[in-house]
């Protein structure tokens, strides 16, 4: 059966497969970068417990609102506290440590790929400086 078809019908054959294989590969990681969860977040950090996330965010919380109420602080630490609050509402509300995390920064920073200069006060640079010190303020 497959000798009649001929080199070029096994070539689109072939091209399908791999397109349907692929294609289904790539939906799937799209929908799981939209709604992050504890399984599908892979950043390499041995978390600490809920208990010590949140004695860990309130204490730098403190040190920031500290800092923006006595120099009204720059538009990098506005935003590092406000991620941190939300990172604590989370954390509050129950979700998991790498999830609050993930979910409090991207709620203010631009998609991953994307230059954080547009639409941004802060550039990749900054933005980049803040996720790294969340995940090591969250992580033993």
């Amino acid at each position: 059966m497959f000798a009649k078809l001929g080199m070029p019908s096994l070539l689109t054959l072939a091209f399908l497969l791999f397109g349907m294989f692929f294609g289904s590969n790539l939906q799937a990681q799209a929908l799981t970068a939209v709604a992050p969860n504890a399984n599908n977040i892979k950043i390499l950090a041995n978390w600490k417990t809920s208990t010590e996330s949140l004695q860990a965010l309130e204490a730098e919380i403190a040190s920031l609102d500290a800092i923006l109420s006595s120099t009204g602080g720059t538009p990098a630490l506005k935003m590092k506290y406000t991620i941190y609050a939300e990172a604590k509402t989370l954390l509050e509300g129950g979700l998991a440590v790498p999830v609050a995390a993930t979910t409090a920064f991207y709620h203010y920073a631009p998609a991953p790929g994307t230059d954080g200069a547009v639409g941004s006060a802060l550039n990749q640079s900054e933005w980049n400086l803040i996720y790294n010190n969340l995940i090591s303020l969250l992580s033993v």
